[in-house]
């Protein structure tokens, strides 16, 4: 049985938006906070691979001509470099593995199953609207409404204009890390209000957040360690 520690929040990104995304709905009470980089509506996104609308290796199509196969991570060509140069990264997924990641997405999908999430946890999303693993935002705006109507009270989000997926990973990488840190300040009290770091509507809804935590990103969108800030 697990047991909730002190201090404790989950950043997920990339493939570890799948395990996050099952851990939340039965032990959201361990967690003080919750920030997902790079996600998206994962139910929409196992339907569209499993039907070979959506390949990893047709991930870089929009970005053509490219400097590299890989160029929908980041802006950053250092940081796609390193991705191709990390062995461990770089793998596709065959149809039998998108089978087995996505057999229970559905379950993610329902406002009964999101319900179970405990309802005040502050959640902070972001993503960058080039991203084609949320299919350019059509895939981000039904999870936010998910939330939503599950009764979560505290989702926050921000989209970075320009920003493919590796969020963390981008040129703008030092805007991104800092920006959840400001949950910790009161938020404009009208309902939307222009983003001061690309132009984008960010909204920020319910109670603020009172333990924030900034992640050390590394390529391949790992984290290195965790600070409190």
């Amino acid at each position: 049985m697990p047991t909730r520690a002190s201090h404790s929040s989950c950043w997920a990104t990339a493939w570890g938006r799948l395990p996050r995304s099952y851990y939340l709905l039965d032990h959201s009470e361990l967690l003080d906070g919750v920030a997902l980089s790079g996600t998206t509506a994962l139910d929409l996104l196992g339907a569209a691979a499993m039907a070979g609308r959506w390949k990893l290796e047709d991930l870089n199509a929009s970005f053509e001509p490219a400097r590299t196969p890989f160029d929908w991570l980041s802006r950053d060509k250092a940081v796609v470099d390193a991705y191709i140069a990390d062995p461990l990264c770089g793998f596709n997924v065959n149809a039998e593995s998108y089978g087995s990641l996505f057999a229970v997405a559905p379950r993610l999908a329902t406002v009964q199953e999101i319900g179970r999430i405990r309802h005040d946890l502050p959640m902070f999303l972001f993503v960058g609207d080039l991203d084609p693993v949320n299919a350019k935002l059509t895939w981000f705006q039904p999870l936010i409404d998910r939330y939503r109507e599950s009764g979560l009270t505290d989702v926050s989000w921000h989209v970075y204009g320009n920003a493919r997926h590796e969020v963390l990973n981008e040129i703008n990488r030092q805007e991104v890390v800092a920006n959840p840190s400001g949950m910790d300040r009161p938020c404009d009290p009208a309902p939307s209000r222009r983003s001061d770091v690309c132009g984008l509507r960010s909204r920020r809804r319910g109670p603020l957040v009172d333990r924030i935590y900034s992640a050390v990103a590394v390529p391949c969108g790992n984290f290195a360690g965790w600070q409190k800030s």
